[in-house]
């Protein structure tokens, strides 16, 4: 799994785009602050850092 970035606004839902780079989720981050509805919020940029993952377990199946 490769590292990419997200941009949260302070209040709003959940975010949903990955950014491949850094410099995209800037640009995003940048690009929201420039709409009436996000004037006055916050806006981060989320960087992911590792992952955790449930094992993959063979499902079975047994006739009775």
């Amino acid at each position: 799994m490769e590292k990419f970035w997200m941009v949260y606004v302070e209040g709003r839902s959940s975010p949903t785009v990955k950014h491949r780079t850094k410099g995209d989720a800037l640009w995003e981050a940048e690009r929201l602050l420039g709409l009436p509805q996000n004037w006055n919020s916050i806006i981060f940029v989320l960087e992911a850092v590792g992952y955790a993952q449930t094992p993959k377990t063979p499902i079975s199946y047994t006739s009775l």
